[in-house]
């Protein structure tokens, strides 16, 4: 009796410790990126504005939105999905609606050297119908280069069709960089 007293004792002990393993293991989630800092919110309406901030502008021009929204921009850390073809610092955009309507323009300060072939990378964080494995779904948009400074545009009724895609939408958040 005190063998099997024992034994369950050290898979109790086992268990737990797998159990908490497990969990601090998940913090390198890329849907919550950590060290995200707020840079700014702002209420933009149907009259358009821009958010600015460092090495970042998000432009809504007038007309885009319906109403008022709460729109928020911070810094991220890079989720290295793009590895050493990554040129900017990553920005996670909330509170852009799903039924915009024109282009956002995306001004984001690149930095070394950048090839010939320029490009914004918008993601959207969904999980796999299947799986239930989350990760960060990026299109590549084109981007020109002015002074240091990469300027692209997300069209209309992109983050639409994100949602009608075979995974489903984890958050409402967009995710931006360079590469």
């Amino acid at each position: 009796m005190k063998t099997d007293t024992t034994t369950l004792r050290k898979l109790f002990l086992l268990s737990t410790g797998l159990i908490l393993i497990t969990f601090l293991s998940c913090k390198d989630d890329p849907v919550s990126p950590q060290g995200e800092k707020q840079i700014e919110t702002t209420t933009i309406g149907t009259e358009g504005g821009t958010i600015q901030k460092d090495d970042f502008t998000l432009t809504i021009p007038p007309g885009a939105f319906d109403k008022n929204y709460d729109i928020s921009v911070s810094e991220i850390a890079d989720d290295g999905a793009f590895g050493e073809d990554t040129v900017s610092n990553w920005h996670k955009i909330s509170g852009i609606p799903q039924n915009y309507k024109e282009p956002l323009k995306f001004k984001i300060k690149h930095k070394g050297n950048i090839s010939t072939n320029r490009f914004l990378a918008i993601g959207k964080a969904a999980a796999n119908n299947l799986s239930g494995e989350s990760s960060i779904v990026y299109n590549l948009y084109d981007a020109s280069d002015s002074s240091g400074y990469l300027i692209g545009y997300l069209p209309i009724n992109v983050t639409a069709k994100l949602y009608k895609s075979s995974v489903y939408n984890v958050d409402l958040s967009l995710y931006l960089g360079a590469v």
